[in-house]
């Protein structure tokens, strides 16, 4: 998360201006290949229509036994921190809107309704459920949190399409599952969408996951910061800081 508030994001965001500052904010799932595919997908209208749009993050830091002895570890002291967006919307949340804005999709702010679950052990909101629309009027569906067992990372997500869908994970981040509406589904694995774009530094997993992602990222960033010095046209991106600051909005939302 770029800042602990949405008041935070907006004087950073502004700041940035005033001081004619290139700024940038990455999340690295953002910067895989088949997820960059994906994109590719949506904007070359492959998916047709948008139907609806699933996002989900569970992890089970919160539940997890770390010793034979059953002792329930206990975060990072920042982890319990209370701040006026709940943790794990900055830890998880801001994962799952990056994605979305990296889609092209844009929330209708006055739809968002969120429920959150408590743990009274850590005496912090573990778990956030989230329903909206898009401005364009089709169902948004955000879950995540760290009380979910079994899960050491399930980010995942689900674009349903008239014409096709499109389902990835994380624990199976070279494969795409695409389904068709003559019935058809098929498996697009790397081998089909690495040709497709310039982005091939990748390897699963943390730190070093992250690392060649961010490599890829990197890259996107060099393009966009070479057109902001030779003040050429810029298509809008989905790392700018008014993206950070319009994501720190709807987590605000979220969290009211």
């Amino acid at each position: 998360a770029i800042s602990t508030s949405f008041a935070e994001a907006d004087a950073l965001a502004d700041l940035c201006k005033k001081s004619n500052v290139y700024s940038a904010v990455v999340f690295n799932y953002c910067a895989y290949p088949a997820v960059k595919h994906v994109t590719n997908m949506i904007n070359s209208g492959e998916l047709g229509e948008i139907v609806s749009v699933e996002l989900s993050m569970h992890q089970e830091g919160y539940l997890r036994e770390t010793t034979n002895k059953g002792v329930l570890q206990v975060p990072q002291s920042w982890r319990l921190e209370s701040p006026s967006i709940p943790m794990v919307s900055l830890d998880l949340g801001v994962h799952l809107l990056a994605l979305t804005e990296m889609f092209g999709i844009d929330f209708d702010l006055s739809s968002i309704n969120s429920h959150n679950s408590f743990n009274s052990r850590l005496g912090v909101v573990d778990t956030v459920y989230t329903n909206a629309y898009s401005d364009i009027g089709f169902p948004i569906s955000l879950i995540y949190g760290k009380s979910f067992l079994g899960n050491r990372n399930g980010l995942q997500f689900k674009i349903y399409g008239k014409e096709s869908s499109v389902h990835w994970k994380q624990v199976d981040p070279e494969n795409l599952t695409c389904a068709y509406s003559d019935g058809k589904i098929s498996l697009i694995d790397r081998s089909v969408f690495k040709n497709h774009n310039k982005y091939e530094r990748f390897k699963i997993g943390h730190p070093s996951g992250f690392v060649e992602a961010l490599a890829n990222f990197y890259l996107d960033v060099f393009y966009d910061y070479h057109q902001y010095l030779n003040n050429d046209d810029r298509d809008g991106n989905y790392f700018s800081m008014d993206i950070a600051r319009k994501g720190m909005q709807i987590l605000d939302k979220i969290s009211k």
